[in-house]
């Protein structure tokens, strides 16, 4: 069985090839990997030009929506940066896939130099059950 709970790395991923196709495929089988079955309701990929515009929008330690009580994530560098319950921030390295308890911990992009490529995925909002294949893009 699944445990959603507690934030926590559960694993760490290097893709063979840094395309948004591949990535969109991959990530979530290797969530499978790592966690076991879940169901999630959406994948969001973001290719290096994306999150170069989000620099701004996400900079600041943050909750997501409410709605979304779980998500992984995953960065190849760079990773977001997780504040804990106590205050510290959690050690995460890259292409580390982080299971975020979002009613648990704040988190917010890190401060990338503009010529990094920094390719971001996440998978939200997870639940016990059947693995689903397709995904809804994120709203």
């Amino acid at each position: 069985m699944a445990d959603f709970g507690h934030t926590r790395v559960l694993g760490n991923w290097n893709p063979l090839i840094f395309a948004e196709s591949y990535i969109r495929l991959k990530f979530p089988l290797v969530v499978r990997n790592l966690l076991g079955d879940y169901e999630a309701k959406w994948l969001t990929v973001r290719k290096p030009e994306a999150e170069r515009e989000r620099i701004r929008a996400v900079s600041e330690f943050h909750t997501d929506s409410k709605r979304d009580e779980n998500f992984v994530i995953w960065s190849n560098v760079y990773p977001t940066e997780i504040k804990l319950k106590n205050g510290s921030l959690m050690t995460v390295t890259d292409g580390d896939v982080v299971l975020v308890d979002n009613l648990e911990v704040l988190h917010r992009r890190p401060s990338v130099p503009v010529e990094i490529d920094r390719w971001f995925a996440r998978v939200a909002p997870l639940k016990m059950g059947t693995y689903t294949e397709y995904f809804k893009d994120a709203p």
